[in-house]
């Protein structure tokens, strides 16, 4: 595979999901270029929605949550500026019925250990989690951008890999480089 990868992709894509990137990685003539892995959040937690190519030539967002292969390609020497948000939210996971094995108290009396009887008991297990994220948005026009957010503990990693793919000193005319942290 011609991209560099922050994590191993054979951890992030199925075969399936790595010869989308490799098809488009032809079809295209990328000699080299980097990937970032990019998720959305889902009931189960964060799910991998695209890979973005970053070459000198391109900026490419793979879309991973379709069956097909379905991409969108803009010249990476267009884009002008870039937002990052840094945000944390809470996340319910759904309660989920579980069974406990307790032993029963009110056996007879002269009842060995190894005859008690067993009762499963139904329990509620639901949890909350607070998720930091970052999203990061390149401009290539006023009205249009590519989006890029990681969920997780590694953000810091995953931001500074994204800065070293496309420096903000590769943005055309007069950039800036934007960012916001809420909670």
């Amino acid at each position: 595979m011609n991209a560099t990868w922050r994590i191993p992709y054979g951890q992030l894509l199925d075969h399936a999901e790595a010869m989308k990137i490799e098809q488009v990685i032809a079809l295209l003539k990328i000699a080299s270029a980097k990937a970032i892995d990019s998720y959305s959040m889902s009931a189960d937690g964060p799910i991998l929605t695209s890979v973005f190519l970053i070459s000198t030539e391109f900026l490419v967002e793979v879309k991973m949550d379709t069956q097909h292969l379905n991409f969108d390609v803009a010249r990476a020497s267009k884009l002008f500026n870039y937002r990052v948000k840094f945000a944390e939210s809470e996340h319910r996971i759904d309660p989920v019925t579980t069974n406990t094995v307790t032993p029963d108290i009110t056996l007879p009396a002269g009842a060995l250990v190894d005859d008690q009887l067993v009762e499963l008991k139904p329990i509620e297990v639901s949890s909350v989690s607070l998720i930091t994220f970052v999203e990061v948005d390149l401009r290539h026009t006023a009205t249009l951008s590519s989006r890029m957010c990681y969920f997780g503990n590694d953000k810091e990693s995953w931001l500074s890999y994204v800065l070293e793919s496309y420096p903000p000193s590769l943005l055309s005319g007069k950039s800036c480089l934007q960012a916001e942290i809420s909670r």
